[in-house]
């Protein structure tokens, strides 16, 4: 799955605020997923604290509040930030786990909207667009291939684009809600409603006992 060439024109169409905006819906959507993924740690059961994790919270709780008071993100700021996000092995992200590739996506979109806040690339959101797909995917093909039985490679691909169509229906609504001017809360309670829960996707899975 690519990204969607109409999410990437609407995108355009944006200020620099907005696709910040953007940016940060996407992190939070990809970190998200990571954490409430079933087939991983359940993070509040941990032995031990987990810096990392928190760590990375952390970031994305500044980037959300610098956003909502328009607050200018500094240089020094973004360099550190990449700096300590540099020093995480990303197999580690979140704890002892598996997920190697959605751990690594969790890090890698943060450090390209650390980039955006310090370049204004927007090739730096078109990005984290691609690693929110990626991790959908992902997602949905490792559960596919969990419930494998009786699934036909057909029936696969028509869940993941199922899932795809309903991914562009919701980056497109979010980048309608920027271009009408909705308040910073709008887009938070847009942005906390769409963190999809894994038990969103399992009643879309098609069901091989049926």
């Amino acid at each position: 799955m690519i990204v969607n060439k109409e999410v990437i024109l609407s995108l355009g169409l944006l200020s620099e605020k907005d696709k910040s905006f953007f940016g940060l819906f996407c992190v939070k959507r990809i970190s998200g997923l990571y954490e409430l993924f079933d087939h991983l740690i359940e993070l509040e059961k941990l032995e031990f604290p987990n810096k990392n994790y928190e760590l990375i919270s952390g970031i994305i709780k500044y980037l959300e509040e610098s956003l909502l008071s328009n607050i200018d993100i500094q240089r020094s700021t973004i360099e550190g930030f990449t700096d300590e996000l540099n020093s995480i092995p990303f197999d580690d992200l979140y704890g002892s786990c598996d997920e190697f590739m959605l751990a690594a996506n969790v890090l890698s979109s943060i450090e390209n909207l650390l980039n955006f806040h310090a370049k204004k690339g927007e090739k730096y959101i078109v990005k984290c667009i691609d690693l929110l797909i990626n991790t959908i995917n992902t997602i949905v093909s490792q559960h596919l291939f969990n419930i494998d039985d009786g699934i036909s490679y057909e029936e696969k691909e028509h869940v993941l684009a199922k899932h795809y169509a309903r991914e562009i229906e919701i980056e497109l609504t979010f980048i309608e809600m920027l271009r009408k001017n909705a308040s910073g809360n709008e887009l938070m309670a847009f942005i906390n409603d769409h963190l999809i829960f894994i038990s969103q996707y399992e009643n879309s899975f098609p069901n091989p006992n049926l």
